[in-house]
Parts: structure tokens; C-alpha cells; sequence
């Protein structure tokens, strides 16, 4: 039950905060949705930049990287 009173005590202070200063509600609100909308653009982008591979020998080692190439996809993006 303490737990729970230091809670509702800490969200009424924040509460009392954001009524006193509404500046800090929008930036609250504000700047992780701006971070959000960044993380979507930068993720789908460098999960799909083609990869160029000049294969200069037919060796197994070689062919086991061009193929380790064409399997790695982002689960992200």
C-alpha cells in the first residue's frame, strides 16, 4: 500500500508540474513522438541499401559469404 501512495504522490507532483509549466507537457509529449518518427525513417532505409559483392573466385569460403549476404534480412526494417 505504500508503494501505491508513493506513486500517486510522485504522478501529483508531475501532475502539478505540467499545470504550472505547460511547456514541459508539450515537450513531454513532443519530443518522443519527434524521436519515434526519426527511428521510422532511419530503420526501413538502411534495412533495405543494396549490398554490391565482387566475387573474384569460386572458392567454398567465398560463396558461403555471397550466400550469408543474400540471407540476412532486418527484422525491423
Amino acid at each position: 500500500m505504500q508503494t501505491l501512495h508513493a506513486i500517486f504522490g510522485l504522478a501529483w507532483k508531475d501532475w502539478q508540474r505540467f499545470v504550472r509549466q505547460p511547456f514541459l507537457l508539450v515537450v513531454s509529449l513532443v519530443m518522443p513522438l519527434v524521436f519515434i518518427f526519426f527511428y521510422a525513417i532511419i530503420v526501413p532505409s538502411s534495412a533495405t541499401n543494396p549490398v554490391a559483392v565482387a566475387l573474384e573466385s569460386d572458392d567454398t569460403p567465398a560463396l558461403d559469404f555471397v550466400e550469408t549476404l543474400r540471407s540476412i534480412h532486418s527484422e525491423e526494417g
